[in-house]
């Protein structure tokens, strides 16, 4: 996937973007954005333009439309601080809605100079975050911008059987490897981390439908 000029905005690059793109082409999209985050944030974009903090993220809700309601938001307490979220990111203890995040665009130009992000079937959120993670601490605002609606058509929500699912956890560490590439790391502590975050997924899939199976013979 190639980084065009048409998902830059001042100095900032809102990686949620591509998605609206795809749902202004009539694809429906999971994750709506407040405008205010991109037109009514000057002042906490001109204090990270004045910062050597070059990575921010705002909280969101969690939506449940068969409910219509609010179930949840994206961040945890121990999130609402400028904080080091690479290895958060790398074995998925980080949210990764990439609309939440806002990013210099030198900083992610300096990730993929070609403007050229490693493709995947599961899609470009650690491509745009990991990297830029691994040169910034992330800041925080704390007010939700987003909103991620969950239903039942959604791509994270589909009904997998083990090997579908097993076949997920395989790609996303064969992604993440990859992106280690473009990321300023030692690549051999970080590999080891997401091969042990492999393992534990693979431990906890396999609980999974342990239980599942017993709960249909009981």
């Amino acid at each position: 996937m190639i980084l065009g000029s048409g998902i830059a905005l001042g100095v900032f690059v809102p990686a949620l973007s591509l998605k609206l793109q795809l749902e202004s082409e009539g694809h429906r999209a999971d994750l709506l954005c407040v405008e205010e985050l991109y037109s009514g944030k000057d002042d906490v974009m001109e204090e990270t333009r004045k910062s050597e903090l070059a990575m921010v993220r705002s909280n969101g809700l969690i939506y449940d439309e068969e409910k219509q309601t609010a179930i949840g938001e994206y961040a945890k307490e121990t999130d609402k601080i400028t904080k080091d979220i690479f290895a958060e990111l790398l074995i998925d203890q980080a949210y990764c809605f990439a609309g939440a995040y806002m990013l210099k665009r030198d900083l992610l130009f300096e990730c993929y100079p070609s403007k050229q992000i490693p493709e995947s079937n599961e899609g470009q959120n650690l491509q745009l975050l990991v990297p830029p993670a691994s040169r910034s601490l992330c800041g925080f605002l704390d007010e939700k911008l987003h909103t991620y609606r969950r239903h039942a058509g959604s791509h994270s929500l589909k009904c997998r059987s083990y090997q579908e699912v097993l076949g997920r956890i395989k790609n996303f560490t064969a992604l993440k490897k990859e992106i280690l590439n473009f990321c300023d790391c030692d690549r051999n502590e970080y590999e080891k981390l997401i091969e042990e975050n492999e393992e534990k997924s693979i431990r906890e899939l396999m609980k999974e439908t342990i239980k599942k199976a017993r709960n249909k013979t009981e």
